[in-house]
């Protein structure tokens, strides 16, 4: 069992490393469809769709001070919780013990979650950035 769990979670970080890079690549192929579609759909030039830009500056800033905030209090929590954890695991007697190494698995699923979280909207950006 821990090793199914280990290999889902060493699968999921491949997965996360290698994605952007993955979609940059498509890139090209991605946006020469797009315009196919555009043109079958009689739309025409996409661009003539895309706003002046002169609010985009400051959603960025937002945004990534959102995300920013997101980050640090999961990063504050995430280290809260496991001195507690830790805190309770020493203290503990044995039975105790094998009780918080249960606890352990959801609380490294939940931090790696909360890492996580917060690069899918960098990553989100990157890939719209691709399409400008």
């Amino acid at each position: 069992m821990n090793k199914k769990i280990s290999l889902i979670v060493i699968l999921i970080m491949i997965c996360t490393i290698i994605f952007p890079y993955v979609t940059s690549a498509t890139e090209i192929a991605v946006t020469n469809e797009i315009v196919k579609v555009a043109d079958d759909l009689g739309l025409g030039d996409l661009n003539q769709y895309k706003g002046t830009g002169e609010d985009a500056p400051l959603f960025l800033e937002k945004v990534n001070t959102i995300v920013s905030v997101i980050e640090t209090v999961g990063v504050i929590l995430s280290v809260i919780i496991l001195i507690v954890i830790g805190i309770k695991y020493m203290l503990g007697s044995v039975e105790e013990r094998a009780d918080y190494k249960k606890t352990m698995i959801p609380y490294l699923i939940g931090a790696f979650m909360v890492f996580t979280v917060s690069l899918i909207p960098q990553i989100i950006f990157k890939f719209m950035e691709n399409f400008s």
